[in-house]
């Protein structure tokens, strides 16, 4: 029997065509072999996929009743109760059909590999249908789930992936009538008391929650109001321990489908991001920290006022970043745009702020710089959405910084040890290729050199020739918090081809050169601190001072002169 995950393994190819980790072939036009990356078989000694099916679907039903009833300990939890069986029965025939459909195709005899893998992408493609049908009825954490599967074109099979897609904009609405209802029941104040106007189509509608034009009574301020779905907090860890519960048992039948981190993910995050009073403070935090930056030009909305389901922000008027029309109009430099967001995301992954982890098209825009802003450029970028936030250690900053001066400055051993440091890798040749989108050879020839058709053509060789599968079993390796770094800076790379301006590669990478090397300033400053006062005498830490202070500005300086030369 072939290894689902070998077989989903091709997947990873068209992770370099989406963006994660791998954008650079999507200009090739190509996709490697499925034969290239499906190598390997599974041994014998599991239980059949029938019985299998059967045992996920008996214990996620009685672990749905059980649940429901000892975390909703009230008078609706008999209720409440029958409601989420019948949620996790969807889940449950759902899990039974399609170990079936996976039992008859994986036992089953071709008379070449060929027929087995347009079988086998048939079975995927079904399979991922059905589920999607089920997440979109049960909604909720579901939506959320498969948002989650449609961003992991590097792990999982391709037809999954594609089959989530369509999930990322077609969360359900909560009606008018059930979302003013649970504003005043949270609130304890009357509807009409606190809104002025209130649009009751959604300007915009998300697998958590959804957002309102609204205006207050109080002072007329026109606000966006988030509203959690009221249905969400009912179900929400139901639908969290029966998911989790389910990728566990995936896992156990196929061990090599290593998901069950993913139900650990939303046990520990989603709480938080269903708390919109965390969410506000995450927004108060970023605007504090960037405004202590000089000039910067990224806006984040004024927080008016938050409950645990209910947040109320300035409202702001603008463009889509990607929306081109819309810049051009405005007298906006997409070059200059597209600096200044690497500037944002270079403090967030090297300087001292938190990372926003989830910078899509979708959760920024770009105005005009209104009267008062203290902005450098002509136009503000407005972060939104800051309900997916992490905390990156100062430590782990710094070793991803020397990373990537190692990388820019070519030397072979320091990428050796840095990839080690930053994420457990000893094949550092691949994890490198992963996190730049390039591949080795280009890497020693400099990074920040063009893509060339030789690079195109040695990138799919490579990848005929087993790079997906070495990259996925490397990204199973990697601290789950690095990982969110890593996709960070993919979707600004993604954000920032989407501007299409005429800045050099060499631009961008001495912009993070600069952010780096601020890092490892910072580092060696400690150090020098850290060994005088246990010791060291006063010339050795003015001696080192100077060197590292000179050294500092020579690379600053150096970056400043290029820069006027680009």
């Amino acid at each position: 029997m072939q290894s689902l995950q070998q077989i989903g393994r091709r997947s990873a190819v068209s992770g370099f065509a989406t963006g994660s980790f791998f954008s650079t072939t999507a200009r090739l036009g190509e996709r490697v072999t499925p034969q290239a990356a499906r190598a390997a078989r599974t041994k014998g000694g599991r239980l059949p996929l029938r019985r299998k099916g059967f045992m996920v679907a008996g214990a996620t039903l009685m672990g749905a009743a059980g649940l429901t009833v000892v975390s909703n300990p009230t008078d609706n939890a008999l209720k409440q109760g029958a409601i989420a069986v019948q949620r996790s029965a969807r889940v449950a025939v759902a899990c039974v059909l399609c170990f079936n459909d996976y039992r008859r195709v994986l036992n089953s005899e071709y008379l070449t590999s060929e027929l087995r893998e347009e079988a086998m992408s048939a079975c995927h493609k079904k399979c991922a249908l059905r589920t999607r049908k089920v997440m979109e009825k049960n909604g909720g954490v579901y939506i959320k789930l498969g948002q989650h599967v449609s961003a992991m074109a590097y792990l999982i099979p391709i037809e999954w992936v594609e089959a989530m897609i369509p999930l990322q904009d077609r969360a359900p609405a909560s009606s008018y009538e059930s979302v003013r209802a649970m504003i005043e029941g949270d609130t304890g104040e009357k509807f009409e008391d606190i809104f002025k106007e209130f649009d009751e189509v959604p300007l915009g509608v998300a697998s958590l929650a959804q957002v309102h034009r609204a205006v207050l009574r109080k002072d007329g301020q026109e606000v966006a109001v988030k509203l959690q779905h009221p249905e969400i907090a009912a179900y929400s860890r139901i639908d969290v321990s029966v998911t989790s519960f389910v990728l566990d048992l995936i896992q156990r039948a196929f061990p090599e489908f290593t998901l069950g981190w993913l139900g650990e993910e939303m046990r520990e995050h989603l709480p938080r991001e269903l708390d919109f009073t965390l969410e506000a403070e995450n927004a108060i935090n970023t605007q504090k920290y960037f405004a202590k930056i000089k000039g910067s030009p990224l806006k984040v909305p004024d927080v008016v006022w938050s409950q645990q389901r209910i947040l109320v922000m300035e409202f702001i008027r603008g463009g889509r970043l990607d929306d081109l029309a819309f810049i051009d109009s405005n007298g906006i430099d997409r070059n200059q745009v597209s600096l200044e967001l690497a500037n944002v995301f270079n403090e967030m992954i090297f300087g001292g702020a938190r990372l926003h982890a989830d910078p899509h098209a979708g959760n920024l825009l770009i105005r005009r710089k209104p009267t008062g802003s203290k902005s450098r450029q002509n136009f503000e970028i407005v972060l939104l959405d800051h309900g997916l936030y992490r905390d990156i250690p100062l430590q782990a900053r710094r070793d991803y910084a020397h990373l990537w001066l190692a990388i820019l400055e070519r030397s072979e051993p320091d990428i050796a040890k840095y990839a080690k440091i930053v994420a457990g890798i000893d094949d550092y040749k691949v994890f490198v290729s992963a996190i730049t989108a390039r591949d080795w050879d280009t890497v020693m020839a400099g990074v920040e050199t063009p893509r060339s058709a030789d690079e195109f053509k040695r990138i799919n060789t490579a990848v005929g020739q087993g790079l997906v599968m070495q990259i996925i079993d490397m990204l199973h390796r990697v601290p789950r918090r690095m990982l969110y770094l890593f996709k960070t800076q993919d979707l600004v790379r993604a954000l920032d081809e989407s501007l299409k301006t005429t800045l050099s590669p060499e631009r961008l990478f001495l912009n993070m050169t600069r952010y780096c090397a601020t890092a490892v300033f910072g580092e060696n400053l400690d150090r020098i601190w850290g060994e005088w006062s246990t010791g060291r005498g006063w010339v050795w830490a003015m001696n080192e001072y100077i060197r590292v202070y000179f050294g500092y500005w020579f690379t600053q300086g150096k970056i400043m002169v290029l820069e006027r030369l680009m």
